[in-house]
């Protein structure tokens, strides 16, 4: 008898469960905003189009959009966008029936106008770093 004859209701049960847990994963697609930095924030507006439409079609459930460092981070310091925060929202929202539209917010970089435009481009989810608190400061001894 192998070890596992009369368990196979158990590994039954323990693969039913992985794959119920798999289920539970969601894909957030950030390729337009990561992949910005790649190619120096030059992402096209037909780039946009068509990544919407595929990632539409492919049933990713949240797709993130912007410039690699997020709302308002469009700048000579970090790298000008070829297109705007505004209009590449707008032309992504557009090919967008079921797939959630993200945006990511650095503070700092991302004003409340920024996130207010987001908003009204059809922004539902809004992403952001951590922020880590300010470390106490030591006692000197």
């Amino acid at each position: 008898m192998k070890i596992w004859e009369g368990n196979l209701d158990v590994i039954n049960l323990a693969a039913i469960k992985v794959a119920e847990e798999l289920q539970k994963i969601t894909i957030i697609d950030s390729t337009l905003r990561d992949g910005n930095h790649a190619i120096k924030h030059q992402i096209t507006k037909e780039v946009y189009r068509d990544y919407a439409r595929g990632a539409e079609k492919a049933g990713i459930p949240i797709l993130v959009v912007g410039h690699g460092n997020g709302l308002g981070a469009s700048s000579l310091h970090l790298g000008k966008s070829l297109v705007s925060d505004k209009e590449m929202l707008s032309i992504v929202k557009k090919e967008l029936v079921n797939t959630k539209l993200a945006a990511f917010a650095i503070p700092g970089f991302a004003t409340l106008s920024d996130v207010e435009m987001a908003k009204e481009e059809g922004v539902e989810i809004l992403l952001s770093p951590p922020i880590a608190p300010k470390p106490m400061s030591q006692k000197s001894t």
